[in-house]
């Protein structure tokens, strides 16, 4: 019992300095698979919860001289929005479109844009045990 209570403390303690995600320990993994992963983020706010990185990096563009210029924030669990990525009804409505643009087997980014507008995010996601959103780069203008 000693050991399990020692083991359960450890767990507290890494958890709490790793820069945790939220509930993914807890939650099961929807699939280690890209492709179907994203479809069950985008169908989930409880999996984009549980597989968003706290706290998320932002990148935004904002309009500067001489050019625009990225600012970077880090976004607590006060400050997210669910969903982070509409689901594809969502997507469909608004005339967006989603794509995966760059992937290997430890990262992923998706793009959503709406054609001929200056409207284009990108969502990073990293794998470790399960698919984690750890960034967003919004380049609207």
């Amino acid at each position: 019992m000693a050991g399990f209570k020692r083991g359960c403390l450890a767990l507290l303690v890494l958890a709490l300095f790793q820069g945790p995600v939220r509930d993914a320990h807890a939650a099961i993994c929807p699939s280690k698979d890209f492709p179907t992963f994203l479809a069950a983020y985008m169908n989930s706010i409880d999996v984009q919860k549980a597989f968003t990185l706290e706290p998320l990096q932002k990148l935004t563009t904002v309009d500067a001289e001489p050019e625009p210029k990225q600012v970077r924030h880090l976004l607590g669990s006060r400050e997210l929005e669910f969903p982070l990525i509409p689901d594809a009804k969502t997507i469909d409505v608004r005339g967006l479109t989603l794509q995966i643009t760059d992937r290997d087997q430890f990262s992923a980014a998706v793009k959503l844009q709406k054609p001929d507008t200056g409207y284009q995010v990108i969502y990073r996601f990293g794998f470790d045990t399960c698919w984690v959103l750890n960034e967003i780069q919004d380049d609207s203008i």
